[in-house]
């Protein structure tokens, strides 16, 4: 999936065309601005053995009622990472739902009925009493407790928890799962697991049931917000599920507007036009125009978030039972929001795709088929325009694009040849093997050559006649043992390989000297227990896809080249691209991971790409075109993501719907000796800030460091530090801080 240095000048052009003045990104998604996991908060005594837990309170202090592991009380004032915790309160049978009013926590148990706890002082927190009712999901108004429970009762406890008392009864259409109060404070809405949602009246006695809804699954939650409602569902197994939101403002009779298919939403909760599910991971669904969800962002929790989630303003928290790891207890999520965005498009379009470049407005999939097969994709409409085949061909491994032709490695049939007769339109026009069978694993191109990685060898290979390509040498690999990943930056060919004894290492050829029998420049130490997938290669610094997430090694000085960093992923990344200081890496489990490598020792996930139902988070490969991030899972889908808005544009007078943000275009000249200029843009008045940093992240020079106009403003960099010495030739990176957000941009000083 690699682009010869013909295509990068190609790619660079549409980029500057995007960002003419005038112009601005119709479809990018700002990455950065996410909630982030920033830790667990322990259950007491280890793990736990809870499977389910809920949650009740605000910013300052809440209350999670654990199925097992008893009831705990958090206060957060001080630090919500570290907070206070009181408790546990054993349970006499299973703890289930939890309200409050931030004095008393009333606690569904399956055994006793309703437990009123007293936290007035937490240091003494106690049982004050226990009301035998029936109880699995209980709500709160200012009257009444409000008990559902699935032996289909519906139970009014008088909210006073000096003498609590039973008030009233009635019986509902199904079995009781949770419960809220409508907005007129004479309603319940009820989540009836069998039933759909139940509205009761609450001021009649008995309680009335005025109305049921029908959901398209089982009801599990419910959370109301002014005149909408929204209920969470689950099929019978747990393994997916709905969220549905309808309309209560007759708050008697509410009605269905819209839904989502989603992981079953155990319990669910509202804040700033925002929806937080939790559901196995924690699902962030935007309201688009205040009624329609949108999935913006999933996190994965460090258990399973089979339970409670209370969103505040600055904080999310989601309770996770222990799974098959010690990491139970309450994850705590720092916002804003969102960092993980939804493909806009996913389209079933291919078979058993396994690869894919992408140009002039075609995405190109490689599929994993016999006879090999390459389909081309219309990325306007998301239509199969060709599909051309090369028969007798069997085991296709890598896809690359050079120039106007697409070039494919295989297991044991050497590289075919395809020529791009016009964007769209694919046809094989050739093939050449190799000797020995090798397995080829990956291809990249130089100029009028190819280079096939295998095992043991490189094959370079003579394009000039594309319809008759000739095998010209075998590079010897060595000590290479394992399935390499390769790419050409440059006059540099990178080769990553695994060694025999099991570890990842690069090694860089010099290609300007020799195309044919390159020398080797040098060779990075090895990284155990690991092997490559795939790399990118970008002005020096060389990005490997691994079993262990990505791995960034610094080729600056090819003879001397270092690792910088490993970042670990949830599983196997399988595919790389970067753009910028941003890498873009497929993994199999986690969709595609956006990645701010501005830091190359400390690279920041900042986000995700994730798949829209039907196709799977299992990405093979991914692709950049444009605004847009492509990928490819195993099967048969196609999903297009958008790219992280790295770059202020300039914006009409007329449009205000867009927010503009500080800006930092790439540097000019790059590479550069001795001096390179860097544009950028602030859409208000204000204090700003531009450093160059060398790769460990300290200070080089300081261009800018004080108060700026909105509007945009050029800095100079003559290649020295702030100490007047010249800098050494090498990567360095450019930061924009403002007190908004901080942009950042690679630079390469040649000397």
């Amino acid at each position: 999936m690699r682009h010869s240095p013909l295509i990068l000048l190609v790619a660079s052009i549409t980029v500057a065309v995007l960002v003419a003045p005038g112009l601005r990104a119709q479809s990018c998604y700002d990455y950065e601005n996410n909630l982030c996991w920033k830790g667990n908060i322990p259950l007491r005594g280890g793990g736990g053995s809870s499977v389910l837990g809920h949650i009740a309170g605000s910013a300052d202090e809440f209350g999670v009622a654990y199925e097992r592991d008893g009831f705990m009380l958090y206060e957060t004032t001080s630090d919500p990472l570290s907070p206070n915790v009181y408790g546990p309160i054993p349970s006499y049978g299973l703890f289930h739902a939890v309200v409050t009013d931030q004095e008393f926590y009333w606690v569904a148990d399956s055994d006793s009925g309703l437990v009123l706890i007293d936290a007035r002082d937490p240091g003494t927190m106690h049982i004050e009493d226990v009301i035998n009712v029936p109880a699995t999901g209980v709500g709160m108004s200012r009257d009444y407790i409000m008990c559902a429970a699935q032996d289909n009762s519906f139970t009014l406890v008088d909210n006073n928890p000096a003498d609590p008392k039973i008030v009233d009864s009635t019986t509902l259409p199904g079995a009781g799962w949770a419960v809220c109060e409508a907005q007129d404070m004479q309603h319940a809405y009820v989540a009836c697991w069998d039933a759909g949602l139940a509205v009761v009246d609450v001021t009649t006695s008995p309680p009335t049931v005025v109305d049921t809804v029908g959901i398209m699954t089982n009801a599990v939650s419910v959370c109301v917000h002014d005149t909408l409602l929204f209920v969470g569902g689950s099929n019978a197994y747990f393994t997916y599920g709905t969220l549905e939101v309808l309309s209560v403002s007759d708050p008697a009779h509410p009605y269905h507007l819209t839904g989502v298919s989603c992981a079953p939403p155990w319990d669910v909760d509202y804040i700033d036009n925002h929806l937080y599910a939790s559901g196995y991971d924690l699902s962030i669904f935007g309201l688009e125009g205040g009624v329609f969800p949108s999935l913006e962002e999933r996190v994965t929790m460090t258990g399973q978030a089979k339970g409670g989630v209370l969103a505040t303003n600055d904080y999310c928290y989601v309770v996770v039972n222990p799974s098959w790891t010690d990491a139970g207890g309450v994850n705590v999520l720092a916002k804003p929001t969102h960092s993980f965005r939804s493909a806009h498009n996913t389209w079933n379009v291919v078979q058993d795709a396994m690869d894919i470049v992408a140009g002039d407005g075609y995405a190109y999939v490689l599929q994993y088929t016999s006879p090999l097969a390459i389909t081309a994709v219309d990325l306007s409409t998301g239509m199969a325009s060709d599909t051309a085949t090369a028969l007798n061909s069997v085991d296709p491994n890598c896809l690359t694009q050079w120039g106007d032709y697409l070039l494919v490695a295989t297991e044991e049939d050497g590289l075919y040849v395809f020529e791009i007769v016009s964007p769209g339109d694919v046809e094989h026009i050739s093939q050449v093997d190799f000797p020995d069978n090798e397995n080829f694993e990956e291809v990249a191109a130089y100029d009028q050559f190819a280079y096939c990685a295998a095992e043991t060898c490189i094959i370079v290979v003579d394009m000039n006649v594309p319809t008759n390509p000739i095998m010209l040498n075998a590079i010897d690999g060595e000590t290479q043992n394992g399935l390499p990943g390769l790419d050409v930056y440059g006059d540099v060919m990178y080769a990553a390989f695994e060694n025999y004894d099991g570890a990842l290492a690069i090694r860089a050829y010099d290609l300007g000297a020799d195309p044919v029998d390159p020398p080797v420049l040098g060779e990075t130490a090895t990284v155990a227990d690991s092997y490559p997938e795939e790399l990118d290669a970008v002005g020096g610094m060389v990005y490997v896809a691994g079993p262990h997430g990505l791995t960034i090694a610094d080729f600056t000085d090819p003879t001397h080249p270092a690792w910088r960093s490993q970042t670990t992923m949830g599983w196997i990344a399988y595919s790389v691209e970067v753009s910028g200081t941003w890498a873009y890496v497929a993994s199999d489990d986690d969709g595609v991971y956006v990645v701010d490598c501005a830091d190359p020792v400390h690279p920041e996930i900042v986000g995700h790409v994730c798949a829209q139902p039907p196709m799977s988070d299992d990405p093979c490969a991914v692709a950049l075109h444009g605004d847009d991030v492509l990928f490819v899972d195993w099967d048969s889908y196609l999903g297009v993501g958008y790219r992280m808005c790295d770059e202020v544009l300039d914006v009409p007078e007329h449009d205000d719907t867009f927010v503009a943000r500080p800006g930092l275009r790439q540097n000019h000249p790059n590479p550069f000796n001795p001096k390179t200029s860097v544009t950028y843009s602030l859409p208000t008045d204000g204090h700003a800030r531009v450093g160059v940093y060398n790769v460990a992240g300290r200070l080089v020079a300081t261009l800018v460091d004080g108060p700026q106009s909105a509007g945009e403003h050029v800095a100079v960099w003559d290649g020295r530090t702030d100490a007047g010495e010249e800098a050494a030739s090498g990567v360095y990176f450019c930061r924009l801080e403002t007190e908004e957000s901080s942009r950042s941009i690679s630079m390469v000083l040649l000397k």
